[in-house]
């Protein structure tokens, strides 16, 4: 990162995890935090019920062509350790992003689709979030409405390949993309 983007970026980080209250290691999911599996590790996947009979697997059936909406909601928590000391794990406000989509390729096995967003991201769940994190997060919304991508996906719904980019006027993130690129 450049030399002007980390201290900020740090004393920001800091900030929020020592003004914020502490709390347990959050959940998302029934899971905690630490139970989910590594970067890059195989998807685990829970059966929650096994329905009725007669069963059958479950397979996404996806046509070329086709539109859907995507929801994603996201549930952040923010841990930061300097030298080997760190502060409680502080949970973020929860964002909602709501995507267009629609299949350019698909067969039996797979299916290819290009995503936009769809409209402006919300922040929700914000109660007992400190302002140190929730300004920032709000300013930074309209930076992400310019989402976009495609995912290549498997018909059981795993994931092969996902490319996203974010287009931005704003010097604030051009200089944090700069930044990124050169750490």
């Amino acid at each position: 990162m450049c030399d002007s983007v980390r201290p900020a970026l740090l004393a920001l980080l800091l900030g929020a995890a020592l003004c914020a209250q502490a709390q347990d290691e959050p959940a998302v999911g029934g899971y905690k935090l630490s139970e989910f599996p590594a970067p890059g590790a195989a998807p685990v996947f829970k059966l929650l019920e096994a329905g009725e009979a007669p069963r059958r697997e479950l397979r996404y059936r996806l046509e070329a062509g086709s539109p859907h909406k995507l929801v994603m909601t996201l549930r952040l928590s923010l841990g930061v350790e300097v030298d080997g000391h760190g502060a409680p794990v502080q949970r973020a406000p929860a964002m909602r992003m709501v995507f267009d989509c629609k299949v350019t390729e698909a067969d039996e096995r797979a299916a290819r689709f290009d995503f936009g967003l769809a409209e402006p991201p919300e922040l929700f769940e914000t109660e007992g979030v400190a302002p140190a994190v929730l300004d920032p997060m709000q300013k930074s919304l309209a930076s992400l409405a310019s989402i976009r991508g495609h995912v290549a996906m498997t018909s059981r719904g795993v994931v092969s390949e996902a490319y996203a980019s974010v287009r931005s006027g704003h010097d604030q993130m051009r200089n944090l993309k700069r930044a990124m690129d050169a750490g």
